[in-house]
């Protein structure tokens, strides 16, 4: 079965947002003396903002059908989605202290894979599908 060519769109975009995040909370960690955490209370959600814009030129074609405004909150919702799993993962990580403390960019690369397969299936089915669902198109739901 071959693969869908947004999956592997979805995973390059995917990767700019996951250089997005992490160059952000470095930066903010090593040269403002932030903490991991708070540090991506900043990053990330710069990340959803780049991410929702490639996703929406690039990765999938019938996303620029869609309202962008209604798109991005329905994006954003998905999104926060995937910061649950991603934030909690990153954060439980990074408690353990050691290896996962010493590594951040692990422990970020960890919670991002794990959140990427809900953010995904979510994004294709419907937030950049043909058929917009009641929550992309700015309605509210039934």
């Amino acid at each position: 079965m071959p693969i869908d060519t947004s999956l592997i769109r979805f995973a390059a975009v995917g990767l700019v947002g996951f250089l997005v995040d992490g160059a952000g909370m470095l930066t903010l960690v090593r040269a403002g003396g932030w903490s991991p955490v708070g540090a991506r209370t900043v990053s990330f959600p710069i990340a959803v903002g780049v991410t929702w814009l490639l996703n929406r030129l690039w990765s999938f074609a019938a996303g620029r059908e869609r309202k962008p405004f209604a798109q991005l909150r329905a994006y954003a919702l998905t999104q926060l989605g995937g910061l649950v799993i991603n934030y909690l993962v990153f954060a439980g990580l990074t408690a353990l202290g050691g290896f996962w403390r010493d590594w951040l960019i692990i422990s970020l690369a960890v919670g991002a894979a794990l959140s990427m397969a809900f953010t995904y299936t979510v994004s294709h089915r419907h937030v950049f599908s043909s058929r917009p669902t009641a929550s992309s198109r700015g309605a509210p739901p039934a």
